[in-house]
């Protein structure tokens, strides 16, 4: 039951799909990309790559460590030597982050350390920790050490607006504020600063489904951790989210997770063991 519970929790986090795999090629292998968040890492002492943009000439870059490649805009390399390459599409990083800082505030003017590209194109930095991965870096972003070291990639990704899409909508629901999913759209999107229809289709773009059936389920997620973690009842649960009774609260968590809120709070105990 508890690994149940713990991978429907982790299915509610936004979705996203890794690429992985290695090249090798002593006269070059060309990829072109774009929008984007690449971890390479070189698998022999030889190994560089070659940046080409539309800003001007291309350039060459040899690490000795993994370094990780935001991409905004279309970038060609050249790869020489043997590498494995792992990448995530950079609206989904976008996504996963704010899921995973939704309740912090930032200050915009944080710098990012560019390797002689603007940073408009692209950002890179070097990861000198061989045993961290690109979802370890994503999903870890409120560890202070990950802050540290990987501030100005943070930067980058946030000024995606799937980003802030995920950010807003999870604010709304932890904010104690869940009673906005019963909100018409037309009142979210305006809070948000947008159109109803182009709300809808960012949502749709972004989340791959509407702004009121992805609220239910990040509110029903919000709801079973209050319920395994607080001592609040069920009937206050309910009502400070925004369901119209316990009956309708049970049912929606039940069609969620299979299980009513009462086998919730029973659950409180066991997963911790």
């Amino acid at each position: 039951m508890r690994g149940k519970i713990q991978q429907v929790m982790t299915d509610f986090r936004p979705s996203f799909s890794v690429n992985a795999e290695e090249i090798s090629g002593e006269r070059g292998v060309t990829t072109q990309v774009h929008d984007r968040v690449l971890y390479l890492l070189p698998l022999s002492k030889n190994a560089y790559f070659s940046i080409h943009t539309n800003e001007g000439p291309g350039k060459w870059v040899k690490p000795f460590h993994a370094i990780i490649v935001g991409v905004h805009s279309l970038v060609t390399f050249c790869f020489y030597g043997e590498w494995r390459l792992v990448d995530i599409p950079l609206n989904d990083a976008a996504a996963l982050l704010a899921f995973t800082e939704y309740d912090i505030k930032y200050n915009d003017e944080i710098q990012s350390s560019i390797i002689n590209v603007e940073e408009t194109v692209f950002y890179s930095l070097l990861v000198k920790d061989q045993n961290v991965t690109l979802q370890d870096i994503l999903l870890l972003s409120k560890n202070p050490a990950y802050q540290e070291s990987y501030a100005g990639l943070y930067h980058f990704i946030r000024q995606r607006e799937s980003y802030w899409i995920v950010n807003y909508l999870l604010s709304l629901i932890v904010s104690g504020n869940g009673d906005a999913v019963n909100n018409k759209i037309q009142e979210v999107s305006k809070r948000y600063g947008v159109s109803e229809s182009y709300f809808r289709r960012l949502c749709h773009r972004y989340l791959k489904r509407g702004a009121k059936g992805q609220m239910r389920i990040w509110r029903a997620a919000y709801c079973a951790l209050q319920l395994i973690e607080g001592n609040s009842s069920i009937s206050v649960i309910a009502q400070d989210n925004g369901y119209s009774s316990s009956s309708h609260f049970s049912m929606e968590m039940k069609s969620f997770f299979g299980i009513t809120p009462k086998s919730f709070r029973a659950l409180e105990g066991f997963l911790y063991e």
